[in-house]
Parts: C-alpha cells; structure tokens; sequence
C-alpha cells in the first residue's frame, strides 16, 4: 500500500524523469530529493567535494551515512549507473 511507502521514495518513483543524479555534481537541494540522503549526508557530500572529493562507489556513501539501498538507483557516479536491476 502507497501509504506504507516513504514520502521521499514515492516522490521519487513518480518523477523518475528527474533521475539518476550525478552526485559528484548535484546540488545540496538536489540530493536531498535522493531517496536515502539526508540533510547531514547531502552537507558531507557538497563539502567533501569542495575540498576535492569525487564519489567512485557506493560503499563511500554507506560510510558517510547514505542510506544505499535506497539511494542507488536515484544516483550515478563517474557518470556510471549505480543500480543493479
């Protein structure tokens, strides 16, 4: 049932035209439209990449707090699906 789904996530779905976001360019209020980042992780994503950082795989979001199972099929990076249909 939809009302057993998170907000977030069901916003997502239904506009996945707007998706997958390329997360080592992505604005802070674009990533908070990502299913499974937060406000905290989309500030640790935006400053760590001020200071150089560029995303590779998904296993540096999960130590950073994004939730990845929900996050990975919302995002790319290095231009690369991070999905697994």
């Amino acid at each position: 049932m939809i009302l057993d789904m998170d907000p977030k996530y069901v916003t997502a779905v239904s506009n996945m035209d707007m998706f997958p976001i390329e997360l080592n360019t992505a604005t802070y209020k674009e990533l908070l439209r990502v299913p499974g980042i937060g406000k905290i992780s989309a500030r640790r994503i935006v400053e760590s990449r001020k200071r150089g950082k560029q995303y590779k795989n998904l296993e540096e979001l999960k130590n950073i707090g994004v939730n990845i199972k929900k996050a990975e099929i919302f995002v790319k990076l290095k231009n690369s699906y991070q999905a697994t249909l």
